[in-house]
């Protein structure tokens, strides 16, 4: 991770020992909303990795934008897709994705 703060629009590049390759973009704020009950960071996460299977030569492409508790960094929202064969899924599928956690019913 980096170590400053980002500023709004900055993109974080990284690798990581699978040859993914990473990057991270503080796009800004964004105020509460009818999902996310407080104001959260936004970031767009952009993977490009190889796929698991050594044998093959097309890679995994995951794009996603995500919501931020600011502070902790917990992932308060986050959509996005993936493409790619990855586990059972056949070459060139694309899989959507949204994970939204649940305001906490003690509160």
């Amino acid at each position: 991770m980096p170590d400053r703060i980002l500023k709004i629009g900055e993109v974080f590049k990284f690798e990581v020992e699978s040859k993914a390759k990473i990057a991270v973009t503080l796009v800004g704020k964004e105020p509460k909303n009818d999902e996310v009950s407080a104001e959260s960071v936004k970031v767009k996460t952009m993977v490009d990795a190889p796929a698991p299977d050594p044998a093959s030569t097309q890679k995994v492409k995951v794009e996603a934008t995500s919501l931020l508790e600011p502070g902790t960094g917990k992932v308060l929202r986050t959509e996005g897709t993936l493409d790619g064969p990855l586990g059972k899924l056949p070459p060139g599928a694309k899989v959507s994705f949204k994970v939204l956690r649940l305001k906490d019913a003690a509160k």
